[in-house]
């Protein structure tokens, strides 16, 4: 159930980042990590695993952000 909330939540943040809606995607990150981090706990998610994604989704929306000022 976990794992499926997971992707299901890591799809809709890039959803909304390859349609740059940044304010939705920001408060999606919120929510994302903190349900990488309860899988985490339960042991859904490898700790090298899910820093993998946090990362990428923040790396994600950083670029985004760098795109939008230039």
């Amino acid at each position: 159930m976990l794992e499926k909330q997971s992707k299901k939540i890591y799809k809709e943040f890039f959803d909304l980042i390859k349609k740059k809606k940044m304010a939705e995607a920001k408060e999606k990150l919120c929510f994302l990590q903190k349900v990488i981090d309860k899988a985490k706990k339960e042991k859904v998610l490898k700790k090298n695993r899910a820093s993998r994604l946090k990362s990428k989704a923040f790396r994600a929306l950083n670029a985004i952000e760098k795109e939008k000022k230039s």
